[in-house]
């Protein structure tokens, strides 16, 4: 499964219009890199079965840009998220977790990937034994494609969202019209970043969720669950708790 030459139209014009941008002109020329990720699909994801994973924005990623080198960027990010043999379909999360290929960062360590781990075997495997390809009954993308390229630290400001929120819009109802996921998990906080894209939706309905579960409800024919991210530093958080409320309303 592959999103449709019209998304990928989408994602170009966003990433050109952001160049555009003033704010983003005066960034690049004071020496600041981007990255650009096109979002992936499993290669498990059935519609209406599977789960649409959203993060806030990438952190880090191969396909970057700066003042110098940004032609052609957004055909490169997409190829590479598509045909490219180590990365694509999220194959390079399944190398990483499985402990397969030695990255810098080990997403087993990661807090994002350890929830949706738990949350894919329970609520879409149900399944006790651990499948070591879980990641491919998702697909992952996040709310904005384009964010700095700073380590661990990545999300977009107020000008970088601003740059290219139209189309980030446009992509994420493409994507739910696309993939026509069972769930729409947002791991995004709701009040920070997760609200000024689900308030551009027409009729969804959302209601009040508990402690890590923020907002759930649908749109169309998907459920919203929206929550924090399972990495918060909040006293008391708990990603296992995160898990169970996820999973409860599933």
């Amino acid at each position: 499964m592959k999103f449709s030459n019209n998304y990928e139209k989408i994602f170009t014009e966003t990433y050109k219009e952001f160049l555009t941008k003033p704010k983003i002109s005066e960034y690049l020329k004071k020496g600041r890199k981007y990255v650009l990720v096109f979002p992936q699909i499993g290669t498990l994801f059935q519609r209406g079965k599977g789960i649409l994973v959203v993060g806030r924005a990438p952190n880090n990623w191969h396909v970057q840009f700066n003042k110098i080198n940004f032609e052609g960027k957004a055909n490169e990010s997409i190829l590479y998220s598509r045909d490219n043999e180590t990365y694509s379909n999220l194959k390079w999360v399944y190398n990483n977790y499985n402990g397969i290929v030695k990255e810098e960062y080990n997403l087993k360590k990661s807090k994002f990937w350890r929830s949706l781990d738990k949350i894919v075997h329970r609520s879409i495997l149900n399944v006790e034994e651990p499948d070591p390809n879980w990641m491919s009954h998702i697909a992952w993308s996040n709310l904005y494609k384009i964010a700095p390229a700073v380590k661990n630290s990545g999300n977009p400001n107020e000008q970088e969202v601003i740059a290219q929120f139209e189309g980030s819009v446009k992509m994420f109802k493409m994507e739910i019209e696309e993939l026509q996921p069972k769930i729409i998990l947002m791991m995004t906080d709701y009040s920070t970043w997760g609200k000024w894209v689900l308030n551009e939706l027409e009729n969804v309905k959302l209601e009040k969720g508990t402690k890590y579960v923020e907002k759930r409800g649908y749109y169309k024919s998907s459920k919203i669950i929206v929550t924090g991210r399972p990495d918060s530093r909040k006293k008391g958080s708990s990603y296992k708790k995160l898990c169970d409320e996820v999973i409860s309303f599933i």
